[in-house]
């Protein structure tokens, strides 16, 4: 089932002291975490969107559950630049890596994703892209006698 990225979500993947500088940065300013959390909602569905294989929900603000992980940490890592305080370890490093390096297979198509209980509905094929064009246009005269 989509889910909305949320506080839960990124204290799972925070210990005990980083969860308190949240947790302040939640009362000083609460709309810092939940913005960042929308834009990481959007880069990621827009990644869904572009590979052309998985279907959307209509709510824009739902991820499937096997990207809540790396939104969580994605969010994580920008919130860095709001609570300067907020180092990193080398796991959740490694970890948001591992949160980009999923991104373009989500791209690309190549994970599982489950299927939205209210998809979108409408064109959802891979995007046609023009690779190169025609030297020498068709034309009438050139087609006359066909």
């Amino acid at each position: 089932m989509w889910t909305p990225l949320t506080l839960e979500h990124l204290a799972a993947y925070l210990p005990a002291a980083q969860q308190a500088l949240l947790e302040t940065l939640q009362t000083t300013d609460p709309t810092v975490p939940q913005t960042l959390m929308n834009d990481v909602t959007a880069h990621i569905r827009g990644e869904i969107e572009h590979s052309g294989k998985y279907l959307l929900t209509v709510d824009a603000a739902l991820l499937p559950p096997q990207l809540l992980r790396a939104a969580a940490l994605l969010v994580v890592e920008a919130l860095q630049a709001r609570i300067p305080q907020l180092e990193l370890g080398d796991a959740q490093k490694s970890a948001i890596a591992a949160a980009y390096a999923l991104l373009p297979r989500v791209a690309e198509g190549d994970i599982h994703l489950t299927p939205p209980s209210d998809a979108q509905t409408g064109f959802t094929g891979p995007r046609t892209r023009v690779l190169t064009r025609r030297a020498q246009p068709l034309t009438a005269d050139r087609l006359r006698g066909f």
